[in-house]
C-alpha cells in the first residue's frame, strides 16, 4: 500500500527502497532493531525505513544510497537492494530505526487551526491560547507566518485565513519532541520529507529557521496527559479561549492512547464549551478520494445539552495539503 503511495506521489525511488526488505538480511536486521516496539499505524514502519536511509543520506552525502535519496536526488531510479542491506550494518542507523519517530511536521497542515480561527472565536478581541497536539518540533504552530504556504480552494483561488483573534501563546505538546537547534534533529525533520519534493523542504526550510528565532514552549507528554495540560491552561486563563489541534496523529496511537485522548478531550470541551475547540486534520472518516483522502474536523462542545459534542467538517484535503476541497466556516 505504502509503495504504491509514493509511486503516485512521483517517489518511485521508494519502491525500490522497500522492496530491499525482501532480503533476509535486511529482515532479520529490522526484526531485531523494533523488537521492543509496537506500530499501529499500517505506514508508520516504512515511513521509517525511509526516512532512516535517507537521514543517513543527507549527513553523509557521499554515502553510497545519496545518489538515490540523498539532497539532491529527484524521487526516481532503482536503489540496489545490496547496498541497503549493506547500509544495515551500521549501528547508528539501526540506533535510529529503534528510536525515532515518524515526525514529518508537514507545515502544511497549519491550514487546520487557520481555517477555524478565521471564524472563531467571533469576539474581535479576543485572546486565543493555540496548542498543538503531537507537535514534533511545533512548525505548524507559526504557519500564519509562513511566506511559502500557500493554499488555494477547488477554483484555485487562495483560501483566506484572516482572523481578527489574537495568539497570545502557542505551545506544542510530543511524546518525543524534537529541538530544530539541533542540526541533527533538524536533518531528521528533513529526511523526513521525500526525495525530489523541492516545495515540501522549502516550507520546511523556513518553518526550521522561523521557530529558532520564535518564542514557542513544547513540553514532552503522553498522548493520555494531552486533556490535563489543556485543562489547566483553560482553568488559568478563565478570559481566553483555547484552541487545540491535531494532524494525523491518531493512526500512529495504540487503541488505549487513543480511547484516553479522545475521553479526555470531550470532558476538556464539555467543562468550558463556549471557550474550546478541538480542531483535527486526520484520515476522512466518510468521504475518500486518492486526491484528498483526509479532512478537517472541528468538535466542540453543546452549551444547551450538557455531555455532548458535535463535530463539523471544515474541509476535505491531502496529508500533505495544497488544496482545500467543500470548504465549510465555523
Amino acid at each position: 500500500m505504502q509503495v504504491a503511495f509514493h509511486a503516485a506521489r512521483g517517489i518511485s525511488v521508494y519502491r525500490s527502497l522497500l522492496g530491499a526488505i525482501a532480503r533476509p538480511g535486511v529482515r532479520s536486521r529490522l526484526e531485531s532493531a523494533w523488537a521492543d516496539r509496537d506500530f499501529h499505524a499500517p505506514y508508520e514502519r516504512p515511513l521509517l525505513f525511509c526516512a532512516a536511509f535517507r537521514q543517513k543520506t543527507l549527513l553523509e552525502p557521499a554515502h553510497p544510497l545519496a545518489r538515490f535519496i540523498g539532497e539532491r536526488a529527484d524521487g526516481t531510479g532503482d536503489v540496489d537492494s545490496a547496498l541497503v542491506e549493506e547500509a544495515l550494518h551500521d549501528d547508528a542507523l539501526i540506533a535510529t530505526l529503534r528510536d525515532r519517530f515518524v515526525q514529518t511536521n508537514e507545515v502544511s497542515r497549519s491550514a487546520s487551526w487557520r481555517l477555524a480561527l478565521s471564524t472563531w472565536p467571533r469576539e474581535p478581541s479576543a485572546r486565543v491560547h493555540l496548542v498543538d497536539l503531537g507537535c514534533s518540533a511545533g512548525l505548524n504552530l507559526i504557519g500564519d507566518r509562513l511566506s511559502t504556504v500557500r493554499l488555494v480552494d477547488e477554483a484555485g483561488n487562495p483560501v483566506a485565513f484572516d482572523t481578527r483573534a489574537t495568539i497570545v501563546s502557542r505551545t506544542g505538546l510530543d511524546r518525543a519532541p524534537i529541538d530544530v537547534r539541533d542540526a541533527v534533529s533538524a536533518s531528521w525533520l528533513r529526511a523526513c520529507i521525500w526525495p525530489g519534493q523541492r516545495d515540501r523542504l522549502e516550507n520546511l526550510d523556513e518553518a526550521i529557521a522561523q521557530t529558532r528565532a520564535a518564542s514557542i514552549e513544547t513540553r514532552t507528554c503522553r498522548a493520555e496527559d494531552m486533556p490535563a495540560v489543556l485543562a489547566r491552561l483553560t482553568a488559568e486563563n478563565p478570559d481566553d479561549f483555547v484552541l487545540a489541534y491535531s494532524t494525523v496523529v491518531f493512526e500512529y496511537l495504540l487503541p488505549d492512547e487513543k480511547a484516553a485522548l479522545l475521553s479526555g478531550m470531550h470532558a476538556w470541551l464539555g467543562r468550558s464549551p463556549a471557550r474550546t475547540l478541538w480542531v483535527e486534520l486526520e484520515a476522512s472518516r466518510t468521504e475518500v478520494t486518492p486526491q484528498l483522502p483526509t479532512e478537517i474536523r472541528a468538535t466542540r462542545a453543546s452549551s444547551d445539552t450538557p455531555g455532548t459534542v458535535a463535530t463539523v467538517r471544515l474541509a476535505r484535503c491531502d496529508y500533505h495539503p495544497r488544496t482545500l476541497a467543500d470548504i465549510v466556516r465555523l
